[in-house]
């Protein structure tokens, strides 16, 4: 008869977990502090995503959402993050896409609470890929086009991208009235430039969508 091993949980550490979960995971301090990354999967995610600078040690310590693009995304990433804080929500999960130039990615974000001895220490996110395609090469997702990289530019040259749904809002420039956003793919059917400037920020269908999985918890409310 086999034993059953004997796990000592007091000496497993935040980061063996990080290491073991599927997926990018890592862990954020309540005020936003980026307290640990899981190695195993961050670095290769972030050089598939033409971002390799984003090494683990260039990132723990800074506030995660000092490093998310976009005024209107940031503020939503907040209000998810306090949303689990507060305990207003007991977790929060949604799909996003998160692409690369050649390939589509679909996956789904979760914010969970960690405790230790019935307090609040961290938070943990986790990304996880539901669906991954490679695609012919889309310029709108190379890193060097994002607005971060390339100042100053011209509003005629701007192209506002959906961080949650990878939509593109037509016609591009400055935002205007009847707008709409459609998919990359018919960006380019119609005639979009690829040499422009890109924009993150977030499309009314993922604004309501993303604020309602983070509303208060029916149980908790």
């Amino acid at each position: 008869m086999s034993s059953t091993p004997r796990i000592e949980i007091g000496s497993i550490t935040a980061q063996a977990v990080l290491d073991a979960l599927d997926g990018v995971a890592y862990l954020v301090a309540p005020d936003g502090t980026l307290l640990a990354v899981g190695g195993r999967t961050w670095t290769p995610f972030a050089e598939a995503n033409g971002a390799p600078a984003l090494e683990p040690r260039q990132v723990v310590g800074r506030s995660l959402f000092e490093m998310i693009e976009g005024t209107e995304v940031r503020d939503v990433y907040r209000r998810l993050h306090e949303a689990v804080r507060t305990r207003r929500r007991p977790n929060v999960t949604f799909d996003y896409r998160c692409d690369a130039p050649a390939l589509r990615r679909e996956m789904r974000l979760s914010i969970s609470p960690v405790e230790a001895g019935g307090a609040l220490v961290a938070l943990l996110y986790q990304s996880q890929v539901k669906l991954a395609r490679v695609r012919p090469e889309m310029s709108l997702f190379l890193p060097e086009l994002r607005l971060g990289a390339r100042k100053p530019y011209s509003d005629e040259r701007l192209v506002s991208l959906c961080d949650f749904c990878h939509r593109v809002a037509w016609p591009i420039g400055p935002p205007r009235h009847g707008r709409r956003w459609i998919e990359p793919e018919d960006y380019y059917r119609r005639g979009g430039p690829a040499d422009m400037i890109v924009s993150h920020g977030i499309c009314p269908d993922c604004h309501a969508r993303v604020e309602e999985a983070g509303a208060p918890d029916e149980a908790t409310a």
